[in-house]
């Protein structure tokens, strides 16, 4: 919707009641009008969405280059370019032939304040991201209008690409005024009057400004304004130790958590104070993280040598897509959901980390006449194959890569054949490919040696197809702490005591004189005697994780001085490695009041000397259902007005009346009372308390994290397997899809890459994974996720995805039915045709 409500100088839009210029695009759209401004903060004194517009450009110029679709440019495309390149122009000032832009027309609106009057007022200023997003703008709008006038050249699209290219060159001279001092990064703006924003160690805006500075590297416009080395010069600058550390966890400013966020340091200049969670450092545009500008991060890494930090975004990617977490932006600095509300979060911003990952191998960039591939693949690789092709027009080009890769490119072989290449890149003319078939393979060998695979051995037959999902490997470390980090945010941040063992600095082996409380509260626990001091183990938990060992005779800690009401929750990550007391062990015991968590000797079906939870109360009878000696388990105790709850990994095992729970004074952990043999034989890895009783959701959350932190083999399951059984119209759906794709393919004339049958095909994927998923649900070999609740709907997207592709797709083949275009009657055909079989049961 951005081309089809673009302003023309009468148009309002629902903003603002003054009509857009022409030539801009808008923020936000919708069937019946357009938002023409950024539309959050204080929307009257914003100047319209000028960076956006450009962003536009951008994405439609390179998807018109990558299609090679002159028609469309020709026809439509190209004259709504130029009424946008000629409201930026009109934006140019003439003598420093930098951009004039208001308050939050920059493209991370509204971060941007522009120039404070000292009566209060906000002016234009000289926004370096304008410039930059112009010269790449024009960069794609240069490449259409040349591939048009090449095949036009009666057209004035030819005459037009001089005109900008000569534009484009007066904006490169004018980008070194917005250099910070020391040349070797961009500041966010400069007003008028020489002011800076953005300058590291300055008196004011003392921040780095990461959006415009990755852009600038990504988009290739940093390495043209005569700055030798600028590229590396702004990412070592932005990695760098200059850059102010984040205040939280005192590491990389701009990237604490392994994704980049939109500043460090904290912006002073903004349309708004800092002082609303919304503005504060950290949180959204100012220092959150932005999953879009993540994926322009990487390209900037990839380009500079770095894709050991592309790796770390993925990795954090993944860490919360594994929990269906993948919100964007993240908050906290990157660190958290901006939705915790939600049961997961699919925000479709984060796939474009994926993608950037993808495009960073091979940096495509498309032009007129050729594309040029920039390899650039980890030095560890010796063999790459894309499963994903690269688009160029109606070909699809698959690329692949064997060899030292730090030896540089002995040869590239295009569909079997040898090509001509640089030492850095390779240039493929469209004209060189055989337009009579669609696939073709690009090989880059690496090394010394050249063997040429000859292109029956790549051909159509072995290229990638629907792929069946293979068992998922044990997440990355980076991954497994983003997940933790996202899960830690979503539950109740008031605990009154936090034990963890993965912050102790312990050695292997050594005694445990104090495990500190890492919630602040300063209520340690601490164990004077040597002799009665566990031990700590680095990796005594299940999966090399660390944890605290009690010997069940005498060791302990304890704390004499923490009150804990008599309606509270207990939580605790541990292991029971066989119990012979009957009445009670001591996970965590409150003196004075017998609240806690322990174990029992239980007599179960399964085994006679079971270990089973128990609610610690006065005089408590209850037992627990379920066995876990030498089960690493995260259980809980509830204490509230109803009485006392116990679960292990979010099972319930026990309840007792309302009678249960009391007040008290003292801790101990490993022992219940220091007496009569009852001491744990066992692990604890961590421990919260709550002075208060959790309801279900907070205490849904808190076993999510811990499992989550704490993975086990084998958790406790107690939800019944999920219904594998589709709805009734998206089977039937399915069904029509099915047939519609075998007829599609019978045909003969259509590839799997024509949108209609590409449609059909991501359609059914999405069943079959999400067949493929329950059935692992079922029968154990994929994990669902420890929260009931998320899990549900995660099951559900699938089914919904495939739903709306299904309707969508139904909704496009339909209109087909009076259409005159010859293969769309065709198609149409064999939709119905695909419908009618269905119906006669066939």
């Amino acid at each position: 919707m951005w081309f089809e409500w673009i302003g023309d100088g009468k148009r309002v839009g629902f903003d603002d009641p003054n009509p857009a210029p022409d030539g801009c695009l808008c923020d936000a759209a919708k069937p019946d009008g357009a938002y023409y401004k950024q539309g959050d903060g204080n929307v009257p004194i914003h100047d319209w969405a000028l960076e956006e517009t450009l962003s536009g450009v951008i994405m439609q110029a390179e998807q018109l280059l990558i299609d090679r679709d002159a028609l469309a440019a020709s026809k439509v495309y190209l004259s709504l370019f130029n009424r946008t390149l000629a409201l930026i122009e009109s934006r140019r000032d003439a003598a420093t032939n930098l951009l004039y832009s208001g308050v939050s027309s920059n493209l991370l609106a509204p971060s941007y304040g522009a120039w404070l009057l000292p009566n209060g007022t906000r002016v234009p200023a000289f926004l370096t991201g304008m410039s930059v997003s112009y010269v790449a703008a024009l960069d794609r709008v240069i490449e259409l209008e040349r591939l048009v006038g090449a095949s036009e050249p009666a057209s004035p699209w030819a005459t037009s690409a001089l005109v900008h290219a000569e534009q484009r060159e007066r904006i490169l001279a004018g980008l070194p005024a917005l250099l910070a001092p020391s040349q070797t990064y961009f500041v966010k703006y400069k007003d008028p009057d020489g002011t800076l924003h953005g300058v590291l160690g300055a008196k004011r805006h003392a921040y780095i400004e990461a959006v415009s500075n990755h852009d600038a590297v990504a988009l290739d416009v940093a390495e043209r304004i005569g700055v030798p080395g600028l590229d590396e010069a702004i990412m070592s600058t932005m990695l760098g130790d200059d850059v102010p550390k984040n205040p939280v966890t005192g590491g990389p400013g701009l990237r604490p958590y392994s994704l980049v966020i939109t500043n460090a340091g904290g912006l002073d200049d903004m349309e708004a104070p800092d002082t609303s969670w919304i503005w504060q450092y950290g949180t959204w545009v100012n220092g959150g993280e932005w999953a879009t500008c993540e994926a322009r991060m990487m390209l900037a890494y990839a380009k500079t040598g770095r894709l050991d930090y592309s790796l770390d975004s993925w990795r954090a990617l993944e860490g919360f897509a594994s929990i269906f977490r993948m919100d964007s932006p993240l908050v906290a600095w990157g660190s958290a959901v901006y939705q915790p509300g939600d049961p997961i979060n699919i925000v479709y911003d984060m796939f474009g980390i994926a993608a950037a990952l993808l495009r960073s191998l091979w940096s495509p960039r498309y032009s007129a006449t050729d594309l040029s591939l920039t390899p650039r693949i980890p030095a560890n690789v010796t063999m790459l194959s894309s499963s994903v092709p690269l688009l160029w027009g109606n070909q699809r080009l698959y690329v692949s890569a064997q060899g030292n890769v730090s030896a540089g490119i002995a040869c590239v072989v295009l569909d079997g054949a040898k090509i001509p290449f640089s030492p850095s890149k390779i240039s493929i003319p469209f004209a060189s490919l055989d337009l009579a078939k669609e696939n073709h393979t690009v090989a880059v060998h690496f090394g010394t040696v050249c063997h040429p695979t000859p292109s029956s051995a790549l051909g159509a037959s072995s290229l990638p197809g629907s792929h069946a999902l293979t068992p998922r490997a044990p997440l990355h470390r980076l991954s497994r702490e983003a997940a933790v980090r996202a899960l830690r945010a979503l539950m109740p941040q008031d605990a009154l005591l936090s034990l963890d063992a993965s912050t102790l600095t312990l050695a292997d082996g050594a005694r445990v004189a104090k495990w500190p409380d890492t919630g602040g509260q300063g209520h340690d626990a601490s164990q004077p005697d040597p002799s009665l001091q566990p031990i700590f183990r680095a990796a005594g938990a299940v999966g090399g994780r660390p944890a605290v060992v009690f010997d069940g005779v005498t060791t302990f800690l304890a704390n004499k001085d923490m009150p804990l009401p008599s309606q509270s929750t207990i939580v605790a990550v541990f292991q029971d490695h066989g119990t012979t007391n009957d009445c009670c062990t001591g996970v965590f015991y409150s003196g004075g009041g017998c609240n806690g968590l322990g174990t029992k000797l239980a007599p179960l079906e399964s085994d006679p000397n079971a270990s089973v939870l128990m609610i610690d109360w006065s005089g408590s009878p209850d037992t627990g259902t379920d066995d876990v000696k030498n089960r690493q388990i995260v259980a809980s105790v509830v204490y509230n007005a109803s009485g006392a709850f116990s679960f292990a990994d979010g099972c319930l095992q026990s309840q007792a009346g309302s009678q249960a729970g009391m007040a008290g004074r003292s801790f101990m952990v490993g022992s219940r009372g220091n007496e009569m043999g009852r001491f744990l034989n066992g692990t604890i890895s961590e421990i919260l308390v709550y002075a208060r009783p959790l309801n279900a959701t907070e205490l849904a959350a808190v076993h999510t994290y811990l499992l989550t932190k704490w993975p086990t083999i084998g958790p406790l399951r107690c939800a019944p397997p999920p219904n594998c059984t589709l709805p009734v119209d998206v089977a039937a759906s399915t069904a029509r899809l099915s047939r519609f794709v075998a007829a599609m393919r019978a045909v003969g004339q259509f590839s799997d890459g024509l949108y209609e049958l590409a449609h059909a095909l991501l359609a059914l994927e999405s069943v079959a994974v999400w067949e493929e998923r329950c059935a692992g649900l079922t029968n154990g070999t994929i994990a669902p996720l420890a929260s009931s609740n998320s899990e549900k709907a995660a099951d559900a997207s699938y089914v919904a995805s495939a739903t709306r592709l299904a309707i969508g797709l139904a909704g496009v083949l339909d209109t087909y039915a009076n259409s005159t275009d010859a293969r769309q009657k065709v198609i149409y055909g064999l939709w119905a045709a695909a419908h009618r079989l269905l119906e006669d049961g066939e």
